[in-house]
């Protein structure tokens, strides 16, 4: 996800910048939409694989507004105000929070089912993978919306409009860090932290076969969600830097890049499920007409 500008809305500043993000926004759309085609046509999804799918819907809806605002910035069509920047904000942190929390109960579902598979197993045959994952998510934007509207409306996210460079600015302060930083950065990153040193321990007391099972189990899962909070460590690194050096000015560059892997990440779920997960692979290969469904093995 994913997901552009929490701190400013740059693109009108450069338009060597604006291209580089329109091709990142335009990737981020086809291998999402190439996620949802292939999860439609694999059979026996799990709990994890409804999950994903929920980031993926969520990481389309963040990216295809913003795509139509880099748009409309290259025909001079889209004016920024106070209102819209406000909006904006609210938007940009109710779908990262979500996203973060969906990642945390993928992990959660990971880590049951190794440790309690046939428990896990039970209930999730008898309340189905799709109205699990389906509740989990609205209820996590539900919330989170509640939260950040919530916030806003305290000044906790203050915003500004800056009407000469026609650009949205985001003040962050300690009040900004502990409250949103913690409930979307910090709670999720410890429960799958717990989550996987549970794993681990689970393996550790394994025999060499289930041992091999639950790494292959584990490995998307542990890149998914490991991947996701690389993207966003150089961002939490800028925010850290500007609440503990207020008078300093982060650099444009290191600010901007941050941001653009944060927005990368959103078409990172595609290329891991590509990578490890051959029932994915075999499927895209069909849809693509690279394989034909004959030659798929029912097993996998």
């Amino acid at each position: 996800m994913d997901n552009i500008g929490w701190t400013r809305n740059e693109v009108s500043g450069s338009s060597g910048r604006g291209t580089v993000l329109l091709s990142i926004l335009i990737m981020i759309v086809i291998t999402n939409i190439l996620n949802l085609i292939t999860f439609k046509h694999m059979r026996r999804l799990q709990l994890q694989h409804y999950l994903i799918i929920c980031l993926t819907i969520v990481d389309l809806v963040t990216v295809l507004p913003h795509l139509v605002a880099v748009v409309g910035y290259f025909q001079g069509f889209v004016v920024l105000n106070l209102a819209l920047c406000q909006a904006i904000a609210i938007f940009n942190h109710t779908v990262i929070a979500a996203t973060t929390w969906i990642h945390c109960g993928i992990c959660i579902d990971k880590c049951a089912s190794i440790i309690q598979p046939l428990a896990h197993r039970e209930f999730v045959r008898k309340f189905r993978p799709y109205r699990l994952s389906t509740c989990f998510s609205v209820t996590v934007i539900v919330l989170t919306f509640a939260l950040i509207f919530g916030t806003s409306l305290g000044g906790i996210i203050k915003t500004e409009f800056n009407s000469v460079v026609a650009s949205c600015i985001y003040d962050i302060d300690l009040s900004y860090c502990l409250i949103v930083g913690g409930f979307y950065i910090f709670i999720p990153l410890v429960t799958a932290l717990v989550t996987h040193i549970l794993i681990i321990n689970e393996i550790r007391k394994s025999n060499e076969r289930r041992q091999k099972r639950i790494k292959r189990a584990i490995k998307t899962t542990a890149l998914v969600v490991g991947i996701y909070y690389i993207c966003y460590l150089p961002y939490l690194g800028c925010v850290i830097f500007q609440v503990v050096f207020p008078q300093q000015k982060m650099l444009d560059i290191l600010e901007y890049l941050s941001v653009q892997l944060i927005i990368l990440n959103s078409s990172m779920n595609f290329f891991i499920l590509l990578i490890c997960n051959k029932d994915f692979s075999q499927s895209l290969k069909i849809i693509l007409h690279f394989k034909r469904s004959s030659e798929v093995n029912p097993e996998n």
